[in-house]
């Protein structure tokens, strides 16, 4: 039995590595152009979600809130705290100094020994206690995040004049017409969110702080698109917390991204209030963006 000689074997192996090569290349080259056609297809989609949130911001009536009656449907402003937000004080007398004539503001404290407790009891010290309730988070669930406990809290005690309630983070500083702008929309039957949405200002050049405005510029569009609010800021209908976002918000870890399947059965629609679209003007080191990132899609994830 002939042997193949070693330079036959070489010349095989040649052929072989060659034809594994031209193979390699063309997977290569047809995953390029996968992830390139991708790539586009992303691009253009965001710039037509970018362009339909900038006419809706330009065609948003101008015109101050119209709920400033006396017998404007009484709103529920909810802020939930866990730990000492540098705005926190500012926050809560923003809130205390609203324009709207019927609401109250309740603040959920995590734990009776939360660092924030001082700072709630200086700014309301001044202000009426009917107009402000604070109160201590006493059923954490286990399925479901601290802020959705303490929105709970609030639903189950909700009394029946209540007719919606209106979230906002301990970072945002309102300005006087912010609970009206967001009441407003509700007054619509086909609407049964509204909210603002959080835009990062960079006050310092810091690598994290860049590098999450940068990330805000895309979320935002994205965000109408997909009719999901910004739990900062952001007014529910009563009837969509009964008709199933309680339910929700007990087995999830946030609040905002369960929106959309709750809205869609019901047949109403999310409302975007451009004036309600908060600047934060908050410095981040890379290190704590990654983890805001982290955060931000898991919570698209739920």
């Amino acid at each position: 039995m002939l042997h193949p000689q070693p330079h036959q074997l070489l010349r095989r192996r040649v052929h072989w590595l060659n034809r594994l090569q031209r193979t390699a290349t063309s997977m290569l080259l047809i995953l390029s152009s996968a992830c390139t056609i991708a790539l586009l297809f992303m691009l253009i989609r965001s710039l037509i979600w970018t362009r339909r949130f900038l006419r809706g911001i330009s065609n948003y009536p101008s015109s101050p809130p119209a709920t400033l009656a006396l017998d404007a449907p009484r709103a529920v402003v909810v802020l939930a705290v866990r730990g000492q937000d540098p705005f926190l004080a500012r926050c809560i007398e923003s809130l205390l100094n609203q324009n709207y004539p019927n609401y109250i503001l309740r603040i959920v404290i995590d734990s009776e020994s939360d660092p924030s407790v001082p700072v709630i009891e200086g700014a309301v010290s001044m202000y009426s206690t009917e107009r402000v309730r604070v109160e201590y988070l006493y059923d954490v669930r286990e399925t479901c995040g601290a802020k959705n406990s303490a929105l709970l809290q609030v639903v189950e005690s909700l009394e029946p004049a209540d007719s919606a309630i209106v979230v906002v983070d301990s970072d945002v500083v309102a300005y006087a017409d912010w609970l009206g702008d967001l009441m407003q929309p509700l007054l619509d039957p086909k609407v049964g969110v509204s909210t603002g949405m959080r835009w990062y200002t960079p006050a310092s050049s810091e690598l994290g702080t860049l590098v999450r405005y940068v990330w805000n510029i895309g979320s935002v569009p994205e965000m109408v698109a997909f009719q999901v609010p910004f739990g900062g800021s952001c007014a529910y209908r009563r009837d969509v917390l009964e008709g199933g976002l309680a339910e929700r918000w007990s087995q999830c870890l946030f609040d905002d991204c369960v929106v959309p399947s709750v809205l869609k059965p019901l047949g109403l629609e999310l409302r975007v209030v451009p004036r309600a679209i908060m600047a934060n003007c908050e410095s981040i080191s890379l290190g704590r963006c990654f983890e805001f990132l982290r955060r931000q899609m898991l919570n698209a994830m739920c």
